[in-house]
């Protein structure tokens, strides 16, 4: 039996589906609590997440990215192309944002 387990294929997609279905069929917290709380406590039983809460939840030590994507839009929102919709800016906005140099 162990050596079916150990001969199986690994997938990160099942694996990511699994963690995610774990994740959404554990009880909810009170909104009174305080989420850095919640993943201090859930650390050990909930890993993936608790890293990706750690990104969410980071403060900026300064404003220059905001400042950065206020003065892009600036840049893309010229008198020429003041027309554009919002959604099409905020895609050239991600577009520019997450290019490759």
């Amino acid at each position: 039996m162990s050596q079916k387990l150990e001969d199986k294929v690994k997938s990160n997609k099942a694996d990511d589906i699994i963690i995610l279905r774990q994740y959404f069929e554990t009880a909810h917290e009170a909104e009174e609590v305080n989420p850095l709380y919640y993943w201090k406590k859930h650390t050990k039983d909930k890993p993936a997440f608790t890293i990706l809460s750690k990104n969410l939840f980071c403060v900026p030590a300064s404003s220059c990215a905001s400042e950065r994507a206020f003065s892009k839009t600036g840049q893309i929102v010229s008198d020429r192309r003041c027309a554009l919709k919002s959604n099409i800016v905020d895609k050239l906005l991600f577009l520019n944002k997450n290019q490759t140099k």
